[in-house]
């Protein structure tokens, strides 16, 4: 029988390397949800957002 790992959600996960989050977009999938990565404009707050198609949903 396979072995399932179960993760617990709305837990802080590490996704990233502080050098590898820029300005280009930085995709990554945790716990099995796409994701994007970038920094800001202005102080280079690093922001993760869901990495979907607002155009296909």
């Amino acid at each position: 029988m396979p072995h399932t790992t179960s993760f617990a959600r709305n837990q802080w996960y590490v996704v990233a390397y502080t050098y590898e989050v820029g300005r280009e977009l930085l995709g990554r999938t945790v716990l099995g949800e796409p994701l994007v990565l970038y920094r800001g404009e202005g102080d280079g707050t690093a922001v993760a957002l869901s990495d979907r198609c607002v155009h296909r949903r």
